[in-house]
Parts: structure tokens; C-alpha cells; sequence
């Protein structure tokens, strides 16, 4: 025995909705600045940019390579070498991975190599304290833990003052 299958064939007739994809970039992001704060580090901070998904995602860039992804306006950069000058610059995605251009590139030098060491036994001396006396006097010695020592008690004190 043989089987027949009838084909059948049907039409639609309905209506297909194409969903509206986001296919537009978020704008630039503008204001980029950088701010030396120490021989090791660079502040960056920048405008806020525009995009219809709301959610934005900031590219970081040093010398025309990704650093960091972030969500804040703002970034600092950390372990640099100091008195060296690094190109930044930022660029924005949203959540339907739609890119912006890049900032503007701008240029920032770190601040020269700072002998906290030096600077402790001077505050140690206007300020009669001891401590700073013994910590700068541990980190004359040059050592990487003895500058390290002193670059930590500079900053703690400096909060304090």
C-alpha cells in the first residue's frame, strides 16, 4: 500500500511588528579633564553623555589603549610613572552596544618623583612630632618600603591637618 500525503499551504495574513532597535550611539562624552595628584596618579573626569537606554558605559583610554570600562564620570589612574606625560581620552556605549567617538585626546604629565621622606622630617620638625622624626628617619635609607612607609604616613597625616 502506498500512502499520499496532501501538502498544504497557508497564508498569512497578519501583521509583523519589527522591534525598534536602538541603533543610535550615545553622544560624545565632553569636558574631559585630567589632574595630576601625585607622581603616580592622574585623575580623569568628564560630562555625563546622552543615550535613549539611559545606561552608559565609559571606555578609558592611556596612550590609545583600553584601560577600564566604568560607570561614573570619573576615573583615576594609578600606578604611573612619575614625571611622564600619558594621552587620555573616553568614549561611551550603551546597553545595545552602540559606540560614540572618542573624546578628544588630551595630554597630562604626573608630578615629579616627591621624597616624602624629606618632606616628613621637615613637618617633623615644625610640628615637634616625634613619629614623623622616626618615620622619616626610617625612610632616608631610600628603600622601596622605607619611601612607601613615608608616602602612607604623608597622606594620613595630610588628612589630619
Amino acid at each position: 500500500k502506498s500512502l499520499k500525503v496532501k501538502q498544504r499551504t497557508s497564508k498569512f495574513t497578519g501583521t509583523i511588528r519589527q522591534q525598534n532597535k536602538d541603533v543610535t550611539p550615545p553622544s560624545t562624552p565632553k569636558n574631559l579633564t585630567a589632574t595630576p595628584k601625585s607622581d603616580t596618579r592622574v585623575d580623569l573626569q568628564w560630562d555625563a553623555s546622552e543615550d535613549r537606554d539611559d545606561i552608559v558605559l565609559y571606555n578609558v583610554y592611556r596612550d590609545n589603549i583600553l584601560i577600564d570600562t566604568v560607570t561614573k564620570t570619573r576615573y583615576r589612574d594609578i600606578d604611573l610613572k612619575p614625571n611622564t606625560t600619558y594621552t587620555y581620552a573616553v568614549s561611551a556605549y550603551d546597553t545595545s552596544k552602540n559606540k560614540s567617538s572618542h573624546t578628544l585626546p588630551i595630554k597630562q604629565t604626573t608630578l615629579p618623583t616627591i621624597n616624602y621622606c624629606s618632606i616628613l622630617q621637615k613637618q617633623s620638625k615644625s610640628s615637634n612630632n616625634s613619629l614623623l622624626a622616626s618615620v622619616a628617619r626610617f625612610g632616608r635609607n631610600d628603600s622601596k618600603l622605607g619611601q612607601k612607609l613615608c608616602r602612607t604616613t604623608f597622606s594620613i597625616f595630610s588628612i589630619f591637618r
